[in-house]
């Protein structure tokens, strides 16, 4: 993990193991390169509810083969940027819904004021995001291969396609 103070943390664990293999945390100089390619938000919706946009321009935009990204926030203090692994289109016209997933997400944890790290009991996030607003979600343990839980939510959710 790489923040942008210049604090690196590196953890190598043996998966199906609980021996960590080393967790240094230094510092180094860091060049970042930013994706300059234009984002538009097609869809933003807050609790479920759409607030600007609409599902039909998530799903013409997917169809199209644009690339997609999300914005999902939970609470105040719980805001994620991924890009889908992998979108599935059911239905057709103003009855179609995007399912979007985002695989293998590893949580990270508040550790002072402007840095996170890995959870402490290192944990793979997947989630399932679709158009009407709900955001399935999965953890499991990292390091003993079980499944700590399964919800549903809303969430606050915006919607970005690059073509």
């Amino acid at each position: 993990m790489v923040h942008t103070t210049g604090t690196v943390t590196q953890h190598e664990l043996l998966v199906s193991n609980l021996t960590a293999l080393s967790g240094a945390t230094f510092s180094a100089l860091v060049a970042w390169y930013v994706d300059a390619r234009p984002w538009e938000r097609v869809l933003q919706q807050r609790a479920g509810s759409s607030v600007s946009g609409n599902a039909s321009d998530v799903t013409s935009a997917v169809l199209s083969s644009a690339k997609l990204r999300l914005r999902l926030a939970h609470d105040a203090r719980s805001e994620v940027f991924a890009s889908a692994s992998s979108v599935h289109v059911t239905g057709s016209g103003s009855e179609a819904v995007v399912r979007a997933q985002v695989l293998r997400y590893l949580g990270d944890e508040e550790h002072g004021e402007s840095e996170t790290r890995f959870q402490t009991m290192m944990t793979w996030w997947m989630l399932n995001v679709d158009t009407t607003g709900l955001v399935a979600v999965s953890a499991w343990s990292v390091s003993h291969e079980v499944q700590l839980f399964n919800l549903t939510l809303t969430s606050d959710t915006d919607w970005f396609v690059n073509f």
